[in-house]
């Protein structure tokens, strides 16, 4: 059985992990940070790996740690906001396909119309029918699952945003984590400035992240309406609605 690996597995458990055990090394002993790295007695060099086999077991650590923050992560989106803004679909998709709320939306008045049309003549649905987000987030699931198996080529580049949103959210948890993991260290029991720098750091990096965690599910989104929207059109102009 062959168990696929990818950069994904870098981006969203090896590199939140490596990160958070970084941090944890600096939030139990905030002294390496005041060694140069060619100190092996205190300094970062003491904790890097110097034979392949502590590599191996390093990057096992990183992934197994980045599996149990994303772990977390699932937990942690059920209560903090930026999940609830960002990530519901069936919100989403509740917003779009609402005719009444289209005056802050990206997407032009006709082309909602038409995608309308197209989800109730494909899944032979009702959208004035549904009610809760449930039900619109399986009319999002739908959309990329037919994108899946009619439209290769553009399913790759759906997954393609879908690995880099879901890459930079796990940064957006693990690095505001790290912010008040610095920020409490820096100040208890004693104010520590390189720990109030990497603060202020940490913070800034977390904003980045959310920049790119919002940008990057837009435009997984968008891939998924006009993908699917093109699998709609190809449909029916082969006569396959009939």
């Amino acid at each position: 059985m062959r168990i696929p690996f990818s950069l994904y597995d870098i981006l969203t458990y090896i590199l939140p992990g490596g990160f958070t055990i970084i941090v944890i090394l600096i939030l139990i002993n905030p002294g390496i940070l005041e060694h140069p790295l060619n100190d092996a007695t205190n300094g970062f060099a003491y904790y890097l790996p110097t034979t392949l086999i502590q590599s191996i077991l390093y990057g096992f650590a990183c992934y197994f740690v980045g599996f149990v923050w994303r772990a977390c992560r699932d937990v942690l989106s059920k209560y903090v906001p930026v999940e609830e803004l960002y990530v519901e679909h069936g919100k989403f998709m509740k917003e779009l396909l609402n005719l009444d709320c289209k005056d802050a939306s990206p997407y032009s008045k006709q082309f909602v119309c038409e995608f309308r049309n197209q989800i109730e003549e494909i899944f032979r649905v009702k959208v004035d029918k549904m009610e809760r987000d449930g039900e619109y987030r399986e009319i999002f699931s739908f959309c990329r699952m037919a994108i899946m198996k009619q439209s290769p080529a553009i399913y790759s580049r759906v997954n393609l945003w879908f690995r880099r949103y879901d890459s930079a959210k796990a940064m957006v948890y693990v690095v505001f984590m790290a912010t008040l993991g610095f920020l409490v260290r820096g100040v208890y029991p004693q104010i520590n400035w390189l720990l109030i720098i990497l603060t202020v750091i940490s913070f800034l990096a977390g904003w980045l992240f959310l920049h790119l965690y919002k940008r990057h599910l837009g435009n997984y989104r968008k891939t998924v309406l006009y993908g699917f929207y093109e699998y709609a059109v190809t449909r029916e102009k082969s006569g396959d609605a009939d």
